[in-house]
């Protein structure tokens, strides 16, 4: 079954006006999603005057990749203006389908199951969540997945955690024990929490460095990635990372920012 979203990225060309005519321009956006219909943005007026307004429609639907008992799903997204979406598209699809490469998956006897969700979507960027498990014909239990594709919608290329915030304050971060993990009981929490005090700041930044899908790292399949939520302008960072399979193969780390 396929299934439609759309997005509207609003830009507010916002004018204020003189005598003279205008004095400065400045640019909001905001992002709204919706699910099966479209959606306007109820402005108000009063607050309004004097601006311009001009809309970014933003539609993706939902590919799916399936083989014997292979099934990974990906978005496919359509820019109605100003967005040429074919290097994204591309991209999006090459990193969603590199999990099968990384477990050298036997499409015959091995089972993996992927599905995606959009975790963040702006005027730069889209952040996109993969979550799954992967079973190999002879393994005794299956291995949970999640894996991230970030990229740029100036350019399509990726980008990288290293681009979002410098990796030694995320590292120290991390140290101080300045995050949450997201999802687990508290008992795993707290053993995902002793694992990573044994960490120290240089294997920290070590990691984070090498997170994500990147131009430089793309031979290697990075083993910590990133996602973005973006909400009232500020950008929350969540950092994925590998675990042993008795903490759930992975663990979700989100950052808080500052004073969180």
């Amino acid at each position: 079954m396929s299934m439609k979203r759309k997005l509207f990225i609003v830009v507010l060309l916002v004018c204020g006006v003189s005598l003279t005519g205008c004095q400065s321009e400045t640019e909001t956006f905001v992002t709204t999603r919706v699910e099966e219909t479209s959606l306007k943005e109820n402005l108000e007026q009063d607050s309004l005057e004097q601006n311009e307004t001009k809309e970014e429609e933003v539609d993706w639907t939902e590919e799916l990749f399936i083989e014997e008992s292979v099934l990974i799903s990906y978005p496919v997204f359509s820019f109605q203006k100003t967005i040429d979406a074919n290097a994204i598209n591309q991209q999006i699809k090459e990193d969603a389908l590199r999990i099968l490469e990384y477990f050298d998956v036997n499409m015959e006897s091995d089972t993996l199951d992927i599905t995606y969700e959009i975790a963040d979507i702006t005027k730069d960027w889209i952040s996109i969540v993969y979550s799954g498990s992967y079973s190999r014909a002879d393994a005794a239990y299956p291995t949970a997945v999640k894996y991230t594709s970030n990229l740029s919608l100036k350019d399509g290329l990726h980008l990288q955690i290293s681009q979002m915030r410098p990796v030694e304050e995320l590292a120290q971060k991390i140290v101080e024990g300045n995050y949450r993990v997201i999802g687990e009981s508290e008992e795993l929490k707290t053993a995902i929490r002793e694992m990573i005090a044994g960490l120290d700041l240089a294997e920290l930044i070590q990691y984070l460095e090498a997170a994500d899908f990147g131009m430089e790292s793309y031979e290697a399949y990075p083993e910590w990635f990133s996602f973005w939520n973006t909400i009232e302008g500020e950008t929350q960072i969540s950092i994925i990372m590998p675990v042993v399979h008795a903490l759930g193969d992975y663990a979700v780390l989100e950052i808080f920012s500052e004073g969180g």
